[in-house]
This record gives structure tokens, C-alpha cells and sequence, in this order.
């Protein structure tokens, strides 16, 4: 069964409860508090909006009671579940069929290991899916590490000829591999602070979990390639 009739499959049986209180064995509280997680979860913002608001059967009878309160008529009620779940519907059906699915699962996923320590700096804003703040977090972290390092923040000044060696031990002779591979860094850097700036002179705005991770991701290689030192550079990133 894919996406599209699983939620097909869990409209009807809504549509079959809508005659409040004469069908009471229709729904399962478990296999609709776990229907309910499952499309919220994997489908967010997509999913039917009255699902966050109705976490058990009992408040899903209380919410359907209120869309008619004032009638008997039912119809309303029946309206109501279909308006709310046809765009949900459309997009499945047209967007997120199960061949796209599997496609997706083969070829586009990779797993990602973030740096240990800037994950452990931000692991408790990802928990409670706070991606806003995670990914604004994670520049800071790089952004420190430079500061640690040269005493200083900014990427021109914290990649200054003379701050080379402080980051990497020494400082490569110019338009070798190594100072072509530490400008490309000193760039990199120049990137994270101007995603930052960007965030920081803007409202707080949603980002979804995906967008985050390849936020997050280029965070941890910067992080990465500042805090170790040349010689593990040359060995698992210069090609000669």
C-alpha cells in the first residue's frame, strides 16, 4: 500500500465516523493516534492541518461536533473531512507517487555523519525539530572554532597570511595544491558568514529538515577542515 491509499484509506474510515457517536468501534484509538503521527511526521506542513489539533478520537469528536454544533446536518461534517484532505490527496497523487518514492530512496538519499562535536552542540535543537535555530547555531560553531584559533571571527581577517599557520601549522608555499586547497577553505568560511549575516538581518522563518541538513552539512566540513591540521588535509583531501 502506498502513501496515496493509505490516506485515501484513512478518509473513508473518518467519513464512516462522522455520524458522531453511533459508530464508536469504526476507529481504533491507537491505529488513528498512529495514522495521525505517521502523515504528520512524514508529510508536515502537507498533511490535513485539523490532524495537530486532534491528537486522540475524542478530540477528533469534539472538532467534528464543532463544525456543526449549531445543526444535525451532517453533509457539513462530511465537507469538511474532504475539503481538508484534498490537497493533501492531489499532492500525493501527483507528487509523491511510490515509483518517485523508491527512486528517491535509491538514488537521491545518502547517509551524512555531521562532525561529532558540532552535532553535540546542536543535537538537542534537531531533536525538537527546531531547524531554524540548528542550522544558525551550527554557523556560530564554525564561527567560534575561527575565533579560538586567530582571535578572531571574520573571515578576512581569521584567514590573513599570518593566521595560516595558527589553523594549519604552517603556511604552504603560494599556488601549491595545499594553499589552493586553504583558499578554497578561507572561502568556505566566507560563505558560512555570510549565511549567518543573512539569518541574523531577517525574520525567523521555518526551514524544512531537508534544507537544514545540507545547511547543517557544509557547516560540519567547515568545521571540519579549520579544526584539523594540514596533514590530514593532504591525506584525505589534496589530489596532486
Amino acid at each position: 500500500m502506498n502513501d496515496l491509499e493509505r490516506a485515501l484509506k484513512f478518509k473513508e474510515k473518518l467519513l464512516l465516523f462522522y455520524d458522531i457517536g453511533l459508530h464508536p468501534d469504526i476507529l481504533d484509538d491507537d491505529w488513528f493516534f498512529n495514522e495521525r503521527k505517521y502523515f504528520i511526521n512524514t508529510y508536515n506542513d502537507k498533511a490535513p492541518n485539523f490532524l495537530k489539533h486532534t491528537r486522540s478520537i475524542l478530540d477528533l469528536v469534539d472538532k467534528l461536533r464543532n463544525v456543526a454544533s449549531w445543526s444535525w446536518s451532517y453533509q457539513m461534517r462530511r465537507d469538511f473531512i474532504n475539503n481538508q484532505f484534498e490537497d493533501f490527496l492531489t499532492y500525493l497523487e501527483f507528487w509523491v507517487c511510490e515509483d518517485k518514492i523508491e527512486e528517491k530512496n535509491e538514488s537521491w538519499q545518502i547517509v551524512l555523519c555531521l562532525d561529532e562535536e558540532l552535532y553535540d552542540y546542536i543535537k538537542w535543537l534537531l531533536a525538537e525539530k527546531n531547524y531554524y535555530h540548528a542550522v544558525e547555531e551550527s554557523y556560530k560553531f564554525v564561527r567560534e572554532k575561527l575565533r579560538q584559533l586567530t582571535w578572531c571571527e571574520q573571515w578576512h581577517k581569521a584567514f590573513a597570511d599570518d593566521n595560516y599557520d595558527k589553523i594549519f601549522w604552517y603556511v604552504p608555499e603560494k599556488w601549491t595544491p595545499e594553499w589552493n586547497f586553504i583558499e578554497w577553505i578561507k572561502y568556505l568560511n566566507y560563505a558560512i558568514q555570510s549565511f549567518r549575516n543573512e539569518n541574523i538581518h531577517s525574520l525567523c522563518k521555518n526551514i524544512d529538515e531537508n534544507d537544514a541538513m545540507h545547511f547543517i552539512s557544509l557547516s560540519s566540513l567547515a568545521y571540519k577542515l579549520i579544526s584539523k591540521k594540514l596533514k590530514y588535509l593532504e591525506t584525505n583531501y589534496i589530489k596532486n
